[in-house]
């Protein structure tokens, strides 16, 4: 069978909390990116890689507020299906970050600095996409 449009399905409150955690993590991914592209471009400016790393905090903040959010107005299922979901993304990571130190030893890819964190996120988001269908 095809897959549904999960937001269809959404209730009003969880169709806001999506909306706001989407557009929230839009937000931090912009700042996430255009701030790597000034430490890049900087070099070793200190000032500067510190004011980036405080703004890139300052734009997650949202993030995880609405993440918080969504989490604490849902039922216990979807509690009990999203923090599944992030112990599968904390156990991918906790694998990947040593096998990423050893490969970085022989490669110089720009890509695994962010690699991690890309990781996380994919994981987290398919592994709750494939838990919510499995409870259906």
């Amino acid at each position: 069978d095809a897959l549904p449009i999960s937001c269809l399905e959404l209730s009003p409150r969880d169709r806001s909390n999506q909306r706001r955690f989407t557009l929230s993590t839009a937000v931090w991914a912009a700042v996430y990116l255009a701030s790597t592209a000034v430490v890049v471009a900087d070099g070793t400016g200190t000032g500067l890689r510190a004011g980036v790393a405080l703004l890139t905090l300052l734009a997650s903040l949202p993030v995880v507020l609405s993440f918080a959010r969504y989490v604490r107005q849902a039922d216990e299922l979807v509690r009990s299906i999203e923090l599944q979901a992030l112990a599968i993304a904390a156990g991918v990571l906790f694998v990947l970050l040593p096998a990423l130190r050893v490969v970085g030893a022989f490669a110089a890819l720009p890509l695994l600095d962010h690699l991690p964190l890309l990781a996380l996120g994919l994981t987290h988001s398919f592994a709750s996409t494939l838990l919510h269908r499995s409870y259906r």
